[in-house]
């Protein structure tokens, strides 16, 4: 992710974070699948990316207890 931030690549720092958030549903630490996808989705916010913040909005639909 330091790269990303470094080169400044937003999209590819959102999508870094959101396959977090997968790999953190799949264990089922969903407060940190939650933290990932927030992330994902605030990036995905500042960039006008539509899709991905949908992505993001239904990945943390899936977390337990949303």
């Amino acid at each position: 992710m330091g790269i990303q931030r470094q080169l400044g690549d937003g999209a590819a720092l959102s999508d870094t974070y959101h396959q977090l958030g997968m790999l953190a549903q799949n264990r089922g630490d969903y407060a940190e699948a939650e933290r990932r996808y927030r992330q994902s989705w605030d990036i995905d916010e500042q960039l006008g990316d539509q899709a991905g913040v949908a992505s993001s909005y239904g990945e943390l639909g899936r977390c337990p207890g949303r």
